[in-house]
C-alpha cells in the first residue's frame, strides 16, 4: 500500500500517520504502534498483510 492508500484508509493526514508511527505519541489505545513502511522508495510502500495484522492487534480486546 502507498502513503496515499494508508492515509485514505484511515482517512488521516500525514502529520497524523507520523504521530501512529511514534511510540510515545500514539494514541493511548493503540496496543502497538502504526508498523513503519517496509518496503522503500519513495513514496514509502506497506505490505497489506502487515496493516491487516496491524489492524487486528489494535482492535483485540
Amino acid at each position: 500500500m502507498l502513503t496515499r492508500d494508508v492515509l485514505a484508509r484511515y482517512k488521516i493526514s500525514r502529520s497524523t500517520l507520523y504521530f501512529w508511527s511514534t511510540p510515545a505519541r500514539m494514541p493511548s489505545s493503540f496496543k502497538r504502534p502504526f508498523p513503519q513502511p517496509t518496503i522503500g522508495g519513495s513514496p514509502k510502500r506497506w505490505r497489506k498483510s502487515e496493516i491487516l495484522l496491524w489492524e487486528e492487534e489494535v482492535n483485540a480486546e
